[in-house]
């Protein structure tokens, strides 16, 4: 599910941008265009209290969630599936060299946050031994740039990480986002590809 929030004072929710086909949301009759007011007992304003509802749930739980759809209330049962399994190749080297696993940000979900950036990779984990824990970068920031590039896509990461001249941009200047706030800080690796 991909969703923003509506800031509208009474109506505060989160409002489905687009649900995957065949996802468990879209089975559970969830559309583009529903605003998620709760999941099982967690009230829904952003997409953090989506994510907080769902936390220590398993696959083949059922969870209620309470939407709004053309004015009529509805609550709708979603049960659970397991994580699609991720490719972690194209990540590979930014976990190995820097200590993240990065993750691509939908467009309309990016948006919510209202950055003069067009896009960034939320951090989804963090190598306690790697120079991205040393920067203190953790888990739900956004990476927006390092350098002078953007960082939208896994590719512009790659990019990065590939260049001949990697050694030379060290400390490598980082920009994240964390709430309402652009930090930066300087990565130093601490070992290199063979």
């Amino acid at each position: 599910v991909a969703g923003s929030e509506t800031g509208t004072g009474d109506q505060d929710g989160l409002v489905v941008d687009a649900v995957d086909v065949k996802s468990p949301a879209d089975q559970s009759g969830l559309k583009a265009g529903d605003v998620i007011k709760s999941v099982g007992d967690q009230e829904v304003a952003r997409a953090l209290d989506l994510e907080r509802a769902l936390l220590g749930r398993r696959p083949g739980d059922e969870v209620e969630v309470a939407i709004e759809r053309d004015d009529e209330s509805l609550t709708l049962n979603l049960v659970l599936a397991p994580a699609p399994q991720q490719v972690q190749e194209p990540n590979r080297p930014t976990w190995e060299l820097l200590g993240l696993e990065l993750a691509v940000i939908p467009k309309a979900q990016f948006q919510q946050y209202r950055s003069r950036y067009r896009g960034g990779l939320s951090v989804s984990d963090v190598r306690a031994d790697g120079p991205a824990a040393r920067q203190g970068i953790r888990r739900g920031d956004i990476l927006v740039g390092m350098h002078i590039w953007e960082t939208i896509s896994l590719d512009n990461v790659a990019y990065i990480l590939g260049r001949s001249d990697f050694a030379e941009l060290e400390p490598l200047k980082f920009y994240i986002l964390r709430g309402n706030e652009t930090l930066y800080g300087h990565l130093t690796v601490s070992h290199r590809r063979p």
